[in-house]
C-alpha cells in the first residue's frame, strides 16, 4: 500500500542523518501549537503544554487588573527553553517523549500510519521540505537548541463557539461551558464526572480577559513577528471564524506582502464563515478548510447541535461549487464516538459522492485537478471517556467491528481515487484499533454515559433512540 511505502521511504531518508528514527517527529524543529488557554504545545495531539522552570508558564499574556503585559517574547523563549531542547535531544536518541503518548499509542495499536509518521510524510514528501528538515536537524546544537524559529504555527484559539458538540469540553467550547453551567444550576452537578467538573471549574473561574486571550494585542504582535518566515498558519477553536484577531493578523500579512507565501488552514464547523472572510483568504497563497463534520443525518444533529445536517450539506455543496479551486481546498474531519460510529459508512458514501462531484466539475473544464479533491481524516475521541468506543466492553466492541466490516461496501471506496483519498485506510484503522483494544467484561463508564445522555436529550430536544441501533443499545446497557 502507498502509506506503507511512504513510511519506509521516510525512515530510509531520515536514517541518512538521524541515528535513531523510531520516535523522531519533524514538528519540534519547525512548528509550535497553542491550546485553548493560551499555552504553547509541541502539537495539537500533545497531552500537555510545554513546561518551563516555573511549570506551565507559557501563556501568551499575563494580566494585572486591566493592564496586559509581558516581560519576554514567548516564542523566542519557548522555542529554545530547557523543555524544547530536551525534546529534540531525546527524539534524536530514539527516546520517547512524555507528551507524545497519543502517537505511541497509535503505533502500539498497529495503525498503518500514526499522527507522528503522517507529519513526517507530509513535510518531507508532500510539501517537499526534506532539505529544510535535514538542515535544521544538522544545525541542532548538542544541547538541543535551534536558531531558526518555527515556520508553522498551529493556533487552537480560545473556546468561543456557536455549537454545543457532544464530545467537546468546556475548555474547547463556550457552548459546552453554557450547557454544563445550566445543568449545575438545575441541580445536576453530581451527574458529571470529576474530569469534566475540573475543566469546567477551571474555565468558569477565569476572568473574561483571560478567556479572550487571543484578542489581546500582544498575542497579535507576537504572531505577526513570524510573518517573514511563516509558511503555514493553522487555526481552530472553538470556532476560528468567530475570532477577530485572526483577521487583524491576516490584514498585516497582506499589507507587508507576506500573504503570498503563507498557506492558511482551518478546522471549522462551517457554520460561521462569511463572504468577506473568504475574500481575505483568497489573498493568501493557499487555503485548506477542514470541515469538522461528526456524524451523518440524525447522528450529526444530535452531536453537533444546534447545527443541522440539512444546513451543513447545503454549505458543503455551495463551497464546492463557488469556493473550491486550484488553491482553495476542502478537507473533512470526522470524530468517531459511540454516538457517531454507526453513521460512518453513510458519511464515507457522502464523501465519495462529493469527491466525484468535484472530479466532474474539473473535467467539465477539460482536466481533473487531483489536488482539489477533498481528503478526509477520521479521529478517535479520547475524551470524554464515556463516548470513547475503545473503552466499551467486549460484546459492544465486537458488535461495532462486525457492523463496520459488514457495511464497508456502503462506503463505495472503490469510486474514490486512491492516490489522493486515504479514507479507506482510516476506516480500516478503526477496525484494527478495536481488534487490538484490551477487551473488558464490563463498561466502566455506563453511568456517566447515561447521565450525559439524559441531560443532553432534555437540553437539545433530540433522542438517541432515533439513530442508535436498538440491538447495540441492548448490548451497551447490559455491559
Amino acid at each position: 500500500m502507498k502509506d506503507i511505502k511512504q513510511k519506509k521511504h521516510i525512515i530510509k531518508t531520515l536514517s541518512k542523518y538521524i541515528s535513531n528514527t523510531k520516535t523522531f517527529c519533524v514538528l519540534p524543529w519547525i512548528h509550535l501549537a497553542t491550546d485553548n488557554q493560551g499555552h504553547y504545545k509541541l502539537c495539537c495531539a500533545a497531552q500537555f503544554p510545554i513546561t518551563t522552570n516555573n511549570g506551565y508558564n507559557t501563556r501568551h499574556i499575563h494580566s494585572t487588573g486591566k493592564k496586559v503585559h509581558t516581560t519576554v517574547n514567548p516564542i523566542n523563549e519557548i522555542w529554545n527553553n530547557t523543555y524544547m531542547k530536551n525534546v529534540r535531544k531525546k527524539m534524536l536518541n530514539g527516546e520517547q517523549i512524555e507528551a507524545c503518548q497519543f502517537c505511541y499509542k497509535e503505533e502500539k495499536q498497529q495503525k498503518l500510519i500514526s499522527y507522528r509518521e503522517r507529519k513526517n510524510i507530509t513535510e518531507i514528501l508532500d510539501e517537499q521540505r526534506g532539505d529544510i528538515i535535514k538542515q535544521r536537524v544538522l544545525d541542532t546544537l548538542p544541547d538541543g537548541s535551534l536558531k531558526d524559529l518555527p515556520y508553522i504555527i498551529d493556533l487552537t484559539i480560545d473556546s468561543r463557539c456557536n455549537l454545543t458538540c457532544a464530545m467537546c469540553t468546556s475548555s474547547d467550547s463556550s457552548g459546552v461551558e453554557t450547557f454544563i453551567r445550566t445543568q449545575i444550576k438545575n441541580g445536576n452537578r453530581n451527574k458529571f464526572d470529576d474530569h469534566t467538573l475540573h475543566q469546567f471549574d477551571t474555565v468558569n473561574e477565569l476572568p473574561d480577559d483571560k478567556k479572550m486571550w487571543s484578542e489581546h494585542q500582544f498575542f497579535i504582535d507576537n504572531i505577526e513577528t513570524l510573518g517573514p518566515i511563516m509558511k503555514e498558519l493553522y487555526a481552530t477553536g472553538g470556532e476560528p471564524f468567530l475570532v477577530k484577531s485572526l483577521w487583524k493578523i491576516y490584514d498585516k500579512f497582506i499589507e507587508k506582502g507576506y500573504s503570498k507565501n503563507i498557506k492558511l488552514s482551518y478546522c471549522s464547523n462551517l457554520t460561521a464563515i462569511t463572504k468577506p472572510q473568504l475574500d481575505i483568504i483568497n489573498k493568501f497563497k493557499q487555503c485548506t478548510i477542514s470541515a469538522s463534520i461528526d456524524g451523518y443525518g440524525d447522528e450529526y444533529n444530535f452531536t453537533r447541535w444546534p447545527s443541522t445536517w440539512e444546513k451543513i450539506d447545503f454549505t458543503v455543496q455551495n463551497m464546492i461549487k463557488n469556493w473550491v479551486n486550484e488553491k482553495n481546498y476542502l478537507h473533512f474531519t470526522y470524530v468517531y464516538t459511540i454516538l457517531t460510529i454507526f453513521s460512518l459508512p453513510q458519511f464515507c458514501n457522502w464523501i465519495t459522492f462529493y469527491t466525484n462531484k468535484l472530479i466532474n466539475k474539473w473535467e467539465e473544464n477539460g482536466q481533473t485537478r487531483i489536488r482539489c479533491i477533498p481528503d478526509t481524516t477520521l479521529n478517535q475521541a479520547d475524551r470524554p471517556d464515556y463516548l470513547n468506543i475503545e473503552y466499551l466492553h467486549k460484546e459492544a466492541i465486537d458488535y461495532i467491528i462486525n457492523y463496520l466490516e459488514c457495511n464497508k461496501k456502503q462506503c463505495n471506496f472503490i469510486d474514490i481515487p486512491k492516490q489522493t483519498i486515504k479514507l479507506e485506510t482510516e476506516y480500516e484503522n478503526i477496525i484494527t484499533m478495536l481488534k487490538n483494544a484490551k477487551k473488558k467484561k464490563n463498561w466502566k463508564y455506563k453511568k456517566d454515559f447515561l447521565n450525559f445522555i439524559e441531560m443532553r436529550e432534555e437540553y437539545i430536544g433530540l433522542k438517541i433512540n432515533d439513530f442508535l441501533p436498538k440491538e447495540f443499545q441492548r448490548i451497551l446497557y447490559a455491559g
